[in-house]
């Protein structure tokens, strides 16, 4: 599918100076929905409870745009905000699976501690790049080995479980009803954050505006 959601040049003419209503009209006389090819519409009014959908949704937020903007190229502005339904927290990595044949990460286990237990929180698959990979899977391999958790969802021969001393920051949708997380990308190393930090936060949701 391909998603449309502004025209900047039409016959030639640049229309990137122009407000945004009024390219809106112009994208819509040159293309128009149809099989494949979507035009997005826009949400004018109704924009918390379109937030909140995305949210429901698992998407990673929506896009505020004025209406008066003009499209400015490459730069970021005020007039258009990404607003952000990921949330961000610190885990302890308990275990991984690494790339068959390679000495990279296929995926991160992380875990939150309970005080007295660190609990697997999620699969990591995403965020990190090969050279921040081969840094994770060598701080990882000189790790000591650990056994498995009991729980069966884990039963997993690929895994291989260490001690949780990595900590590293990660972004994500939300828990799901198993105490999972949903969505979950690597944000980056922690090193002065100590593993049993590591808690579970409560998420706060923003208060309704007045």
């Amino acid at each position: 599918t391909y998603v449309v959601y502004d025209l900047l040049y039409r016959r030639g003419r640049s229309y990137m100076k122009e407000p945004l209503v009024r390219r809106r009209p112009r994208l819509f006389e040159a293309i128009r929905s149809a099989g494949r090819i979507y035009v997005v519409e826009p949400v004018a009014d109704d924009g918390l409870a379109f937030f909140e959908a995305a949210k429901d949704q698992g998407l990673g937020g929506v896009v505020a745009k004025r209406f008066d903007s003009p499209y400015r190229a490459g730069q970021r502005h005020p007039d258009w905000l990404l607003i952000e339904a990921v949330r961000r927290q610190d885990f302890a990595v308990m275990g991984y699976i690494p790339q068959a044949g390679d000495p990279l990460l296929e995926v991160l286990i992380v875990a939150t501690y309970d005080g007295r237990h660190f609990q697997p929180a999620g699969r990591v698959v995403g965020g990190f790049d090969a050279g921040v990979s081969r840094r994770l899977r060598k701080a990882l391999d000189a790790s000591p080995n650990a056994a498995a958790p009991d729980d069966g969802r884990w039963s997993d021969d690929r895994i291989c479980w260490v001690e949780p001393r990595l900590v590293v920051a990660i972004k994500f949708s939300e828990w799901d009803r198993h105490g999972q997380l949903r969505f979950p990308i690597f944000s980056g190393l922690r090193p002065e954050v100590s593993p049993q930090e590591c808690v579970r936060t409560a998420m706060v949701e923003p208060p309704e505006p007045a």
